[in-house]
């Protein structure tokens, strides 16, 4: 027995950390838990195919989580918030289990899941949005590719896997087609670190046929998609790159000096801007990066983040959404790999045994600043938001309009008794119109007064129906309420 704990004890280490992860970030766990993730909970609860592919009425964003949660929902008749919690975990330590794969030591391989599950609060996001999704699914691709390099092309079994590596490589596509890029630069790394030789003939003809099958596949899982942004491939100026680079620094000078509030989210900017410098110092220092060079998956993961920090400056899109942390989850993922690969690869050197301590304790503080956040910050609490939604049993059934960061949530505990959507004059009620007409139809409706209202009117006219004010405002759950009767639709 104790021979297998030693054997496996890293496994065991990684379970426990992502169910402590599940705890506190998970769907069913999060204080935070926002419309963004509510959508996927509903979506997952009315799950029909072809159409909820991608997300209600958008241009990107694979459904995958809602697709697993399927599983639970139909087989186990699990609610759909614990579906997708369970769901998301699992597809997410798929990835940390896959991308250990690159590391020889067990140790690495525990850091790599206290970073993935346990992040630091600027990147906590990697728990719940479909970036950390995709590169779950881009890990699998890894895993195959790293057991392919060095085996016998011409067997069935290489064969059988270089196939599942296309079916992957599609799935992560359809995920976030961002992953196109992370594809590209694997491709042209594992092309410059194959040598002088070229790649092995069956790889060829898998590559190429791969890459026809992969445009066909992707084309038609693509038509099932009815959503259209004209923003979202747009390239910045020279005019927007520059305000890209002012909001970038004008965040990092926030933290840096300490003008957040958030005393550990500074504190750990710096540890870290401290430990990279002193880890870059001490591999040049020390010559090893004539070691780490030759290494194919260090110069993968170092090109992705660098690819990824100028795809995001150049992106219109991410401007128009002013520069959101969530989109660097990617370059967090990839430098994070890169970092732990290089204390993998030099783990035996004594002069990196104090960084590695000192790897410890940054990764410690990241690990802990999200709950010191939310404690003292916001939203000073640890109750889950799916604990206020159920506060409103004693409504139900019901139909909520409100602002849009206070509409989908209201539905995550009880999306058949409670079918919430944004206001007509918010444009985002156009995800999904067919709720929103729903909504409107229901003889008893509430309106969210936070963030959209200053008052409650008498009267109010929403989607073609009026409805008229019945009582005074009350406080339940995390909102400001008040009920309105319908009055029929509009002449």
């Amino acid at each position: 027995m104790k021979d297998i704990i030693k054997k496996y004890y890293h496994y065991i280490c990684i379970v426990v950390i992502a169910i402590v992860s599940f705890c506190f970030y998970s769907y069913l766990r999060y204080p935070l838990l926002n419309s963004d993730d509510a959508w996927v909970v509903l979506m997952a609860h009315g799950f029909h195919l072809p159409e909820d592919l991608f997300y209600w009425n958008q241009s990107r964003g694979g459904n995958i989580v809602a697709l697993i949660a399927q599983i639970f929902i139909r087989l186990f008749h699990f609610r759909a918030i614990t579906a997708v919690s369970i769901s998301e975990y699992l597809l997410l330590l798929t990835g940390v289990l896959c991308f250990s794969s690159l590391f020889k030591n067990k140790n690495i391989k525990i850091l790599l899941a206290v970073l993935w599950f346990l992040p630091f609060q600027r990147f906590i996001d990697i728990t719940r949005f479909f970036i950390g999704w995709e590169y779950s699914v881009i890990a699998i691709a890894v895993f195959l590719i790293n057991k392919l390099w060095d085996m016998d092309k011409t067997t069935l079994k290489a064969k059988f896997l270089m196939a599942c590596t296309v079916f992957t490589m599609i799935i992560a596509v359809w995920v976030l087609y961002n992953a196109l890029f992370t594809i590209i630069v694997l491709l042209i790394t594992l092309l410059i670190y194959n040598g002088k030789k070229l790649p092995h003939k069956n790889v060829i003809l898998f590559s190429l046929l791969g890459g026809i099958i992969s445009y066909f596949g992707l084309k038609f899982i693509y038509s099932f998609n009815t959503g259209y942004c004209p923003d979202c491939n747009k390239i910045n100026n020279w005019d927007n790159i520059v305000q890209a680079l002012n909001m970038l620094y004008l965040r990092y000078k926030e933290v840096l000096l300490f003008q957040t509030g958030e005393w550990f989210v500074s504190l750990h900017t710096y540890l870290c801007l401290l430990f990279l410098g002193t880890l870059i110092y001490c591999v040049i220092r020390n010559k090893y990066y004539k070691v780490l060079i030759k290494d194919k998956w260090i110069a993968f993961f170092l090109l992705d983040f660098c690819v990824f920090y100028g795809i995001y400056l150049l992106s219109n899109w991410v401007l128009i959404n002013e520069m959101g942390r969530w989109y660097y989850v990617a370059c967090y993922i990839s430098l994070s790999m890169c970092v732990l690969l290089i204390f993998d690869r030099l783990y035996e050197e004594k002069k990196m045994k104090n960084l590695r301590f000192a790897l410890y304790f940054v990764l410690f503080i990241g690990a802990i600043s999200p709950i010191v956040t939310m404690i003292t910050h916001r939203p000073k609490t640890l109750k889950p938001m799916e604990k206020y939604a159920r506060e409103l049993e004693p409504l139900q059934p019901c139909g909520i309009i409100a602002e849009w960061w206070n509409a989908y949530i209201c539905s995550v505990a009880d999306p058949d008794n409670v079918l919430a959507t944004p206001h007509q004059e918010h444009g985002t009620w156009s995800r999904n119109p067919s709720l929103a007409y729903k909504v409107a139809q229901m003889d008893t409706v509430y309106l969210i007064q936070d963030m959209w209202l200053e008052s409650f009117p008498e009267q109010t006219q929403q989607f073609g129906y009026k409805f008229k004010k019945d009582g005074e405002g009350f406080h339940i759950g995390d909102w400001q309420m008040c009920r309105y009767i319908n009055q029929g639709k509009i002449k």
